[in-house]
């Protein structure tokens, strides 16, 4: 089943058990996806919805460190429920000890690379295990060591 179908499935069962916030969200989220799918011409593959799926993750975290920041609780729980139901349609995170050893892999398979090369190619490996944030943030760890 695709995740686009899955999304529709699970959008049913929030109607169906009255679940207003995992509802808002899925259908937020599928609204986007059209709209992408309309912009691209053609439908999105299962790795485009992941990636739309984790920049909307990332976009939502923002919006709450700036709640946080203007003092809004109530807004930073609203956004924080929405972003862990996004969240259960991304892959698996990647632990942080295997994120280190990855890193120092590639470190020491590039030694003569910059950063940005080595988080690309940290990135290409874990796929969408790891937000590029987490993985910029152990490269230049390492790297400043």
């Amino acid at each position: 089943m695709s995740l686009e179908a899955e999304l529709n499935n699970d959008m049913k069962s929030a109607m169906k058990s009255r679940d207003q916030v995992r509802l808002d969200t899925i259908r937020f989220l599928l609204s986007q996806l059209k709209n992408l799918a309309i912009e691209k011409g053609q439908p999105l593959n299962d790795a485009e919805v992941q990636q739309a799926i984790a920049k909307q993750v990332k976009q939502q975290r923002e919006v709450i460190d700036q709640y946080r920041q203007a003092g809004r609780d109530d807004l930073v729980d609203e956004e924080t429920a929405q972003v862990n139901i996004l969240e259960t349609y991304l892959p698996q995170q990647i632990s942080e000890a295997k994120l280190r050893a990855m890193v120092a892999k590639t470190i020491d398979e590039m030694p003569n690379a910059g950063m940005g090369q080595i988080i690309g190619e940290v990135r290409k490996a874990i796929g969408g295990q790891a937000d590029g944030a987490r993985i910029a943030s152990e490269v230049k760890r390492q790297l400043n060591q």
